[in-house]
This record gives structure tokens, C-alpha cells and sequence, in this order.
């Protein structure tokens, strides 16, 4: 792996499942990073709701509760939007980066978190959910040394099972 700069990686160096991996990396701890700040402030908006409806038959918020929700930052490379299903009460935080900056209209990767604030039943909320604890600061090379060992321990993993196999599964 060749560096440009500390932190900037030629990525032209990279094997070719790696190429998108620095941008992957920057959207993932930036996807993360918003969902463990806005999680707190979205639980402590539904915490007085807590045994009570939110939901309207549409299955959408009701009026009064939608109001009390904050409104979130909006930019061209993060997108924050509910996310409701019968059990749950989530915001979803979606990320993007180029894969290469430099270029003019380029490839994206996506990344995602999820900002869960409850588990809901018939419309009502019935509890609140842990807050996440989103690890943030996630680095390639680690990436990249977590895969190349992942790797390794695969193929000890495959040449002990070809050892074995005429004695049937383990």
C-alpha cells in the first residue's frame, strides 16, 4: 500500500476489492458518527411517549409528535429520513463518498446507520431502544490487515478441512 500524504492513500496501489475501501472507510465513520449523535436527541424527544399511540392509522407520526422532531442536516453527500416498520421506530443515516475525488462525475459508495429510537406495537411505542455505540474511527490499513488475516485463517480453515473430509463433517 503506497501513501501520497499521511492519511492519503494512492489508490491505484490497491488490490482491486480495496479500491473503493478509503472512501468506504470516511462514509461508514461519518454514517456512524451522525447516527450516534442524533440517537440521543431522538430518544429524548419520544421518551415522554413512552406506553402512548405516535402512530396514526396511516401508520405515520401523529401531527404533534412530528413536530417536536428536530430538523436534521441536509447536504449533498448525507441523507437522514424515518424509517418506520411495525416494530420499530428508526432514522436512517445514508452517506456517500467518491470512490475518486478527482474525478468529475465519478463513482459513489454508499454507507448506512441506523439512529434506533424504539420498538413500537399497534402504533404504540412500547420501549426504547439501546442507543448505538458506532465504533468511528475506523482506518484502511486496520481494514485491510482485519481482511488479509480474515483471508489467511480461511485458507488454514479450507486446507483442515480438506484433511479431514473423509471423516465427515466436524
Amino acid at each position: 500500500m503506497k501513501f501520497l500524504l499521511p492519511g492519503i492513500i494512492d489508490i491505484s496501489s490497491l488490490k482491486y476489492r480495496d479500491r473503493e475501501l478509503p472512501a468506504k472507510v470516511k462514509a461508514t465513520n461519518r454514517a456512524y458518527a451522525m447516527a450516534n449523535r442524533l440517537c440521543p436527541i431522538l430518544q429524548d424527544v419520544f421518551r415522554p411517549f413512552v406506553g402512548q399511540t405516535i402512530l396514526k392509522a396511516t401508520g405515520t407520526l401523529l401531527a404533534k409528535i412530528e413536530k417536536l422532531v428536530p430538523e436534521f442536516p441536509k447536504g449533498p453527500h448525507l441523507q437522514i429520513y424515518l424509517r418506520l416498520t411495525a416494530y420499530s421506530l428508526d432514522w436512517m443515516v445514508k452517506t456517500d463518498e467518491f470512490i475518486d475525488p478527482s474525478a468529475e462525475h465519478g463513482t459513489v459508495t454508499y454507507a448506512e446507520a441506523v439512529a434506533a429510537v424504539g420498538r413500537i406495537d399497534r402504533g404504540v411505542l412500547i420501549e426504547l431502544a439501546t442507543p448505538p455505540n458506532y465504533k468511528t474511527d475506523y482506518k484502511v490499513e486496520d481494514i485491510i490487515a482485519m481482511r488479509d488475516k480474515a483471508d489467511e485463517l480461511k485458507k488454514q480453515y479450507e486446507q483442515a478441512r480438506d484433511q479431514t473430509w473423509p471423516f465427515g463433517p466436524g
